[in-house]
């Protein structure tokens, strides 16, 4: 089979995805300790559960740092759309960090959906593991023939050498026609590697698999034009821009080089500016009135707000509003989902804020100080709680801020500080030092990034 699955009480506690099949020694006898089996059957055919999705709604602004609810489960990649008033999640159910399908990963797309950010609706899988050849890369959503559909990769590559699956003709198709090919799920010409898609039945639920494979990148972004055109980033095994009059025809690269392929690339429109944010740590602008002309890279400018999320997806929702989403880094890949809101300056920088869907009713509220002059410190009774506070700086673009978290001992072991600075126009989350300040935190820039 293509799983292995563990329910209790309708809930999915446990899975993984086998590759090939068990060799049974003849003559085999298994053995059944009674004191803790009381009763064990074989089905045939298997047995299928049914997932309670009426108990998944939840009625509460907590997805902020959201993990699935099963053993070592957390959110992957995540891909979002807004379309006729409905905001969709769409990310991958990662279980033990990749780790799963003998180190393949074992992803596939899970759906969830809201219209208020604070009642979510869980929805079946999008894009399901049904192949023992399968595990599923990031794609992107984009809406075509006024349904949903989302764009995904087929690493299969992963699983076995390339002879044995799809990518040789592929490849030699795109080298004769200078474009890539359509080519449908069929095993004896190899195991289907690349890009596919999946659409959605009644405008946006219910997926159904198209069996196509229209490219040789193994995670696709695909993404529609205001004027309907169809655009695709090749990533992983690829590079590049490329188009395509429609999703029956081939794809035809308009840029070889750029972006410069690796993961799971968005593309989005904000006023006069476009922009491309990519996997774990590229970002890039251009001004709209300039569609030939260069692209800035932001990570390079320092001036980055990944805010230490993974794989961000940005879309626009209502009233001019733009939400970016992702995953946190806990232990090696996948971790808790977080959102946030996006800010624009005129120059086309952009920022973050929480969106205040998302932040918890507050209770009574208490004053600490009308007013700081100097270093103080109080004492927070609950955990929890919303710290709200303006800054008057005496002069412009002078001076730092600082605001430290510690335990009522003072240990600082497991003490963060949140810093501004005005004077290199940065903030910054990190360790609480010594020092007044702690030191400077590495911007994406500085950082080295490994690509899974």
């Amino acid at each position: 089979g293509s799983k292995w699955t563990m329910y209790v009480d309708n809930e999915l506690m446990d899975n993984d995805f086998p590759i090939g099949y068990p060799l049974w020694p003849e003559n085999q006898n298994w053995n059944i300790d009674p004191a803790i089996v009381e009763k064990a059957e074989i089905f045939f055919p298997a047995l299928k559960a049914t997932r309670d999705i009426a108990e998944k709604n939840t009625a509460h602004a907590d997805l902020l740092f959201w993990t699935p609810k099963a053993h070592n489960a957390w959110v992957g990649d995540v891909a979002t759309i807004y379309f006729k008033g409905r905001y969709h999640v769409f990310y991958l159910f990662d279980r033990r960090h990749h780790s799963s399908k003998l180190g393949a990963g074992g992803h596939y797309f899970e759906h969830f959906s809201t219209t208020d950010f604070k009642t979510w609706t869980e929805h079946e899988a999008a894009v399901p593991i049904d192949e023992q050849w399968e595990t599923i890369g990031t794609g992107s959503p984009f809406i075509y023939n006024d349904k949903v559909h989302l764009s995904y990769g087929l690493h299969t590559a992963r699983i076995y050498r390339d002879s044995l699956t799809t990518t040789p003709k592929q490849l030699a198709y795109y080298h004769q026609h200078k474009q890539t090919g359509i080519f449908h799920f069929n095993l004896n010409e190899g195991y289907p590697s690349g890009s596919s898609y999946v659409a959605a039945e009644n405008a946006t639920d219910n997926f159904k698999k198209s069996g196509v494979l229209y490219h040789f990148c193994e995670n696709p972004s695909i993404f529609t034009l205001p004027d309907g055109q169809l655009r695709l980033f090749a990533n992983a095994r690829s590079r590049g821009t490329w188009k395509s009059p429609s999703l029956d025809s081939g794809w035809t690269a308009i840029d070889p080089d750029f972006p410069l392929g690796g993961d799971c690339t968005f593309y989005f429109q904000w006023g006069n500016y476009e922009y491309i944010n990519g996997g774990f740590g590229s970002m890039w602008r251009r001004a709209l009135n300039t569609p030939e002309g260069p692209w800035t890279d932001v990570v390079a400018e320092g001036k980055d707000f990944y805010n230490g999320i993974n794989v961000p997806s940005v879309s626009p929702i209502s009233d001019n509003r733009y939400v970016m989403a992702g995953w946190i880094p806990i232990t090696g890949w996948g971790g808790p989902f977080v959102m946030y809101e996006l800010i624009q300056q005129p120059d086309g920088r952009l920022g973050t804020k929480w969106m205040k869907e998302l932040i918890p009713d507050e209770g009574e509220v208490s004053q600490l100080a009308e007013e700081l002059t100097e270093a103080s410190s109080f004492e927070i009774k609950d955990q929890s709680f919303l710290l709200s506070f303006d800054v008057e700086p005496e002069k412009e673009n002078t001076g730092r801020l600082a605001i430290a978290f510690s335990s009522a001992t003072g240990e600082q072991d497991n003490a963060c500080e949140f810093q501004i600075d005005l004077e290199k126009l940065r903030a910054q989350y990190s360790k609480l030092s010594e020092a007044p300040f702690s030191a400077i935190e590495k911007s994406l820039r500085k950082v080295d990034h490994q690509v899974v």
